[in-house]
């Protein structure tokens, strides 16, 4: 068994150039507060480290050398097993849950009509840069990403609405639906359950646990409810880069499994082996831009806390032919 709190010793700004690798376990394990519970443990998790270490200088020679769009780096899921890792990955979805439904016809163009009728859509977006976006957490040992993504997206919607941004319980969600969210689900599951229960709290009222526990939800304390939602048109990224210019963050889920993604720094994922149909991780988008040298890009926002990527934020590959799946199952929600 392996404790850690992260610290915030080894997090990398993005503008950080040429910091090396940090390959001292006894470093690392300070640095992340890991505690193991016996030394087999400790050392099963200090040669996944040293494996990843010798990748990740591997990777980000050809980095260097032009050879890839993005440089990998340690994090706190340096050590962490394939099944811990899994562990951070909670997608389970069905054909079913890319239908279309709650279709408004105020959002149509989403759906795939001709966007050249409602005019140019800017080159840039970041939704960070308008206050829509709550701060980075972290969903720890719980496959609960799809409601973090979810929630994100409520957020930026509340926030559109009543330029309030206030983040809301992902831990109402995690207890008070049916299954147990720790072992994952589609972001569809929190939009049905609070559009039936109208409510959802705060965070600051009802806290992340990282566990199921029994609902506690009071309705007295919810900050708002939806009236629905709304699936992107499936594989549709001109109508993704519509919904994110004009609705706000959109939740989606990706191929999160290939090795570089977990270890990601800064620069613009890609992935030649990344799926667009066997996703297992769910995430924010809450922008898109283009980078002069590697390429346009989608900027979302995972649930990893601030030792993933830039601060908790990723650059991935946009216009890539539905790269990694992040226009396979984007939703916005409807307030």
């Amino acid at each position: 068994m392996t404790i850690n709190i992260p610290s915030h010793k080894l997090i990398r700004n993005e503008e950080d150039e040429d910091e090396p690798v940090v390959d001292d376990w006894e470093i690392f394990k300070s640095s992340y507060y890991k505690l193991f519970t016996n030394k087999s443990i400790e050392t099963m998790h200090e040669k996944q480290y040293q494996r990843l270490v010798d990748q990740i200088k591997m990777h980000n020679d050809l980095f260097k050398q032009g050879k890839s769009t993005y440089e990998m780096g340690i994090n706190e899921f340096a050590d962490y097993t394939e099944e811990e890792y899994q562990m951070l990955e909670g997608v389970k979805f069905t054909m079913d849950d890319l239908k279309n439904t709650d279709v408004v016809e105020a959002f149509a163009p989403i759906n795939g009509q001709n966007f050249t009728v409602f005019g140019a859509l800017p080159d840039e977006v970041d939704w960070r840069k308008r206050g829509y976006v709550s701060p980075v957490k972290s969903q720890r040992k719980c496959g609960s990403c799809h409601i973090w993504s979810a929630i994100g997206a409520i957020e930026g919607a509340y926030k559109k609405k009543t330029g309030k941004l206030i983040s809301l319980s992902v831990q109402q969600v995690l207890d008070c639906t049916p299954n147990n969210a720790c072992l994952g689900g589609w972001m569809t599951t929190t939009y049905d359950y609070l559009k039936k229960i109208k409510g959802v709290e705060s965070d600051a009222s009802y806290p992340y646990k990282a566990r199921k526990n029994k609902c506690a939800y009071k309705k007295a304390k919810s900050v708002t409810s939806i009236k629905g939602f709304i699936n992107i048109k499936s594989g549709d990224e001109d109508a993704l880069k519509y919904a994110i210019a004009t609705h706000g963050p959109v939740a989606a889920a990706i191929d999160a499994s290939r090795p570089g993604f977990k270890s990601y720094k800064r620069g613009v994922y890609f992935d030649k082996n990344c799926s667009s149909t066997a996703l297992t991780h769910a995430i924010l988008i809450v922008g898109y831009g283009k980078d002069k040298k590697l390429g346009d890009y989608y900027l979302i926002k995972n649930s990893w806390s601030t030792t993933f990527g830039m601060k908790g934020y990723m650059k991935l590959a946009r216009n890539k032919n539905n790269h990694c799946g992040i226009a396979t199952g984007a939703s916005v929600p409807l307030l």
